[in-house]
């Protein structure tokens, strides 16, 4: 049976992930697929554990309280949110880093995708949601699918509702290392079929000018920003045909006149994106942009959830 690990750290602001974590489940088949719904309760030092129980220490006694009443927590959650899956119900009391507890059990689950929130609260029993989301996809050899718990939350229910088909977005920056992105792009237009589908392939070449910070090239440097274009566009033509044969999948290059989160982020905006699917470890430099930095930046900038998957050479 596959497995997804679903995370929460018990209060509502994570909740926004359940339903995409369901919908992934979906897609693999309700019969076929067990949700891991796990939370972790942080490791207390002596002067949080002073302010949150009067103790100087941490006993037995109250760890063993202390899980029981969030294991008690997550089964509720899960008999209000998840009727009708496959659940287990998991409470850890974390020794290491959230981030370190959820990528180690993702890998001895061998799970399909870890689906968090960002912007969770923190605190006793609080999984740091927050600042655990950028460790969990640096560490993680599983996909992470994060999903937003503060306004853009609003945003994308107002954009969905608009939308009558599913928009998937797959970035690559034209390395073999980014072609990883392509198989669960394609998966993700199985989620929510009932929607329709729509892929589109982008890739971000950045401008001249603004890539050699003003600095003139001389009277051929749109000749030399239209050539580049056109060769990305080709390439890109190219990986569609390989990747997606018979399939009506867009392939799209703009020019980044912008940071290249910002440009991604503009275009899930204006084109009603459901979700960006990207890769992690990308390279850097004027025709390699997309990955490696983009991805801590888009989980707080883009409007849509982000899938995030490491590349298959590093895997593992």
């Amino acid at each position: 049976m596959k497995k997804i690990l679903v995370t929460t750290d018990l209060s509502e602001a994570s909740f926004v992930a359940f339903h995409r974590a369901k919908l992934q489940a979906d897609a693999i088949g309700k019969d076929r697929c067990e949700i891991v719904l796990v939370t972790v309760l942080e490791h207390l030092l002596a002067a949080t554990t002073y302010v949150e129980f009067g103790l100087t220490k941490l006993e037995e006694p109250v760890i063993q309280k202390w899980s029981k009443s969030a294991l008690d927590a997550l089964r509720e959650v899960s008999k209000e949110h998840f009727k009708g899956y496959y659940v287990k119900e998991t409470v850890i009391v974390g020794s290491k880093h959230p981030a370190e507890e959820l990528s180690d059990l993702g890998e001895k689950i061998m799970a399909e995708m870890i689906v968090l929130a960002s912007h969770g609260r923190t605190g006793l029993g609080k999984l740091m949601l927050g600042s655990v989301t950028e460790k969990v996809v640096r560490l993680s050899s599983r996909p992470v699918l994060v999903v937003f718990s503060d306004s853009r939350a609003r945003r994308i229910e107002a954009t969905e509702a608009h939308n009558e088909r599913r928009h998937v977005l797959a970035l690559t920056d034209l390395t073999d290392e980014s072609y990883s992105v392509f198989p669960h792009a394609a998966h993700q237009l199985t989620v929510d079929a009932e929607k329709g589908e729509q892929l589109t392939l982008l890739y971000v070449c950045e401008d001249l000018t603004r890539a050699t910070f003003g600095l003139s090239l001389g009277e051929d440097v749109h000749d030399i920003q239209k050539e580049m274009e056109l060769r990305a566009q080709n390439e890109l033509d190219g990986l569609r045909d390989r990747y997606f044969p018979g399939k009506l999948v867009n392939s799209v290059v703009v020019r980044g006149s912008k940071p290249v989160y910002e440009v991604v982020s503009q275009y899930a905006r204006t084109h009603f994106v459901d979700i960006i699917v990207a890769t992690t470890h990308g390279h850097s430099g004027i025709t390699r942009t997309i990955l490696g930095g983009l991805t801590s930046r888009l989980i707080r900038t883009s409007p849509c959830p982000l899938l995030i998957v490491r590349p298959e050479k590093q895997a593992g």
